[in-house]
């Protein structure tokens, strides 16, 4: 009886040590994808405070060009603003892409900790130290399904809104880079000759509305 009950007790034992590690897991995972969550609210927030008056002042500032074409310092407003607004631009659409994919591999981790804390669930034997978790710990699991198509929503939209965002700078940007692809492909018309790669580079460093030559520094 003894032989026997050992291997039982030590086999229970594994069960339990299982079970709290995934349910562990499962708790952790689930912070992180609320920790990611809210640095996608945080990212959009940002898209939507962003100042609206930059396009405005670069048009400004272009009619001020137009007049004093060899003022550099004009020409270095103009490009430190477009400079700003792109690289903002670019900055909040690789952050709400990278949160994205963060979150979906939070959620698979989470989906499948939920997954071994269930399987584990019934091998844990009574009492154990879980035992009075395990109420909670059954509710979460039959609402597990509810949780993660919640998370996956909040994920799309807030990435679609990061994405999809029509402020005034982002408008600038989306102009810009037509302007650019434009320009491009006039130039390769003209001249077939030319690296298109090269072509492409030169197109987006020209500032839009600048005179020819003006470049944005590398």
């Amino acid at each position: 009886m003894t032989g026997e009950a050992r291997p039982q007790a030590a086999d229970h034992g594994n069960q339990t040590t299982y079970y709290r590690a995934a349910l562990g897991s499962a708790f952790v995972t689930f912070a992180f994808c609320l920790v990611v969550l809210a640095l996608l609210a945080v990212n959009v927030y940002q898209t939507r405070t962003s100042d609206p008056r930059q396009p405005a002042k670069i048009q400004a500032l272009k009619g001020e060009l137009a007049k004093q074409p060899d003022n550099q310092q004009i020409r270095q407003q103009i490009r430190d603003l477009d400079e700003r607004m792109r690289g903002d631009y670019v900055r909040t659409r690789k952050r709400a892409l990278l949160g994205m994919y963060m979150l979906l591999g939070g959620v698979a981790l989470l989906v499948l900790s939920l997954h071994l804390v269930r399987r584990f669930r019934g091998d844990v034997p009574m009492p154990d130290a879980t035992g009075a978790g395990k109420s909670w710990t059954e509710a979460a699991l039959s609402r597990r399904s509810v949780a993660v198509l919640g998370l996956l929503m909040a994920c799309f939209l807030l990435t679609m809104a990061a994405l999809g965002r029509h402020d005034p700078s982002s408008e600038y940007v989306k102009a810009a880079e037509e302007a650019a692809e434009k320009e491009a492909q006039e130039a390769a018309r003209n001249n077939p000759e030319l690296n298109p790669a090269l072509r492409a580079q030169a197109g987006q460093m020209q500032v839009p509305g600048m005179p020819a030559g003006t470049m944005m520094p590398m």
